[in-house]
């Protein structure tokens, strides 16, 4: 079904783009390298790829998404990043 597929591209479009959006405010926020996000977002599209996270998760609420994405920005900091950025809440 044409519309159906369409409806979920656009879904997972609007999920991606809400973790890139996030990604962006976290790097900014750190005052990191923005290129960090392009790099987060293709490990992201890497898991995607292989299957690894399925791409129904992607819309804007899936908790899986949402962990992935903020698990692929982690590693893009910590492989690509001098800078010493904790997991932990500051307080």
């Amino acid at each position: 079904n044409t519309v159906t597929a369409a409806n979920a591209t656009a879904e997972f479009n609007k999920g991606r783009e809400k973790i890139c959006l996030w990604a962006y405010g976290i790097v900014d926020h750190c005052d990191l390298d923005r290129r960090l996000v392009s790099i987060a977002l293709s490990y992201f599209d890497r898991l995607l790829s292989n299957g690894l996270v399925d791409e129904r998760d992607v819309p804007e609420n899936s908790n899986n998404a949402r962990l992935a994405g903020m698990t692929c920005l982690y590693l893009a900091i910590k492989i690509h990043s001098s800078a010493v950025v904790s997991a932990r809440r500051q307080r």
